[in-house]
């Protein structure tokens, strides 16, 4: 499950390959969070990921299961992150390790930012009252029969 959080991340696949001879699709594992105004070219998101908000991923990069990116961060193309680490910056530069906690906490942040995404477009979609609906169709009803 790949989610998103305060707005839309782009991501888009080049039409061949790339120059690093990696895969020209974007793939995404499950329990992946991408932050808002992301762009994702031509990557490989293993399960697991925490990708922070206006983040870039260039052509050809893999971010393996278990890493996170800082907001702003930018992978060059090519480029692989380790997983359980800390990564940010421009170009993007090691930080850390995680902790074992932050590790565990990254499928549960993916899996309530699914949770409230879904609450968030339940919200957008149109309510029905379908007592008012019937009471007009009743009364159209009662119009068309003749007297």
């Amino acid at each position: 499950m790949a989610v998103r959080s305060r707005g839309e991340p782009y991501a888009h696949a080049l039409p061949s390959s790339v120059p690093t001879g990696l895969s020209a699709a974007v793939s995404i594992g499950h329990h992946v969070s991408i932050g808002a105004g992301s762009v994702l070219r031509s990557v490989t998101v293993e399960p697991e990921v925490f990708i922070g908000s206006r983040c870039v991923l260039m052509e050809g990069c893999v971010v393996e299961s278990g890493a996170m990116l800082a907001d702003g961060t930018v992978l060059p193309p090519g480029r692989r992150i380790p997983g359980k680490q800390l990564w940010g910056g421009n170009p993007a530069r090691f930080i850390r390790d995680l902790t074992y906690d932050e590790l565990a906490d990254i499928p549960l942040l993916a899996e309530a930012i699914a949770h409230t995404a879904a609450d968030a477009d339940a919200q957008l979609l149109p309510h029905v009252d379908l007592n008012a609906y019937n009471e007009a169709m009743a009364l159209r009803a009662a119009a068309a029969t003749p007297a």
